[in-house]
């Protein structure tokens, strides 16, 4: 018998022991693939979600669930568009809670706070601790992950009008999220000396660049896991007060401060009376 036959996938010449051949059809084979991938974008999506599995732990009829959804990607199309209305963007875990603990922090800045210097330390050093804590947060949140899927699987649908559904529902969730983000960004930045620069979306611009330095960083974690655990005793901005920076924390604080300038009506005194309002620290008089 010959040593070489006929490859049926490659159509050149393989030896019998298929060693050679598996070789070449493996190579020809996954490069066709990425030829695909990179032209079309690799897919993401629900198909390995079982449907069968969801009714059975739903506790629901089987039969009634089928007539709710006839077919398992009517069933999908409703799930994708529930996951885009409760989607967690990179807005950090900003509520009530964690915005009095910013404010909170603010007591050892309080008597810095009457010059131009230490209210740039303080709000420095705010933006350091609250990028800190946004990137833990975010990093550890599974809903995090599952908006990373969304947008990529909204990406590669073929259905437009699905896409384009989703991606209006994503950005609803979003702007709800940056609203409230702003607001917070607006006070916390009026306290410590700062306004807005003239930009055009306001305080929500502020809000979103925020969550794409936090986004950059997540999405540099999955790939290089140590880099934001590495830190170092540095002054980055330059404020003479040295302190612990990570690199998610750098970045959060670089587009924070980008954007904010030194407010010219700023008030020591109207500073304190807010802060005595809110409980948030205690002040001599």
């Amino acid at each position: 018998m010959s040593t070489w036959q006929t490859a049926s996938l490659s159509g050149t010449a393989e030896r019998a022991d298929g060693l050679v051949g598996r070789k070449d059809v493996r190579e020809r084979v996954l490069d066709v693939a990425q030829d695909l991938v990179d032209a079309r974008g690799l897919t993401v999506g629900l198909g390995h979600l079982s449907f069968e599995e969801v009714i059975t732990k739903a506790e629901v009829s089987r039969t009634t669930a089928y007539r709710v959804w006839p077919r398992k990607e009517r069933f999908l199309e409703d799930l994708l568009r529930r996951l885009a209305d409760t989607c967690s963007p990179c807005y950090g875990d900003v509520d009530q809670e964690s915005t009095g603990v910013a404010l909170a922090a603010l007591r050892e800045f309080v008597d810095d706070l009457r010059t131009a210097t230490g209210r740039k330390i303080a709000l420095v050093e705010l933006c350091r601790v609250i990028g800190d804590q946004s990137f833990q947060d975010m990093r550890t949140s599974p809903k995090w992950t599952t908006y990373v899927a969304l947008i990529a699987t909204m990406r590669s649908l073929e259905d437009e009008a699905l896409a384009r559904e989703l991606r209006e529902r994503m950005r609803h969730v979003e702007d709800e999220a940056a609203t409230y983000v702003a607001a917070a960004a607006h006070h916390i930045a009026g306290l410590t000396g700062f306004r807005l620069r003239k930009i055009a979306g306001g305080y929500s611009t502020l809000a979103h660049l925020g969550a794409a330095a936090m986004e950059g960083m997540l999405l540099l974690a999955d790939i290089r896991p140590t880099i934001p655990e590495a830190t170092a005793r540095i002054d980055p901005f330059g404020t003479g007060r040295f302190a612990e920076w990570s690199l998610p924390a750098i970045a959060y604080t670089s587009a924070m401060i980008g954007v904010l300038e030194p407010d010219p009506d700023f008030s020591w005194e109207e500073t304190c009376a807010i802060l005595r309002q809110q409980d948030a620290c205690t002040l001599g008089e």
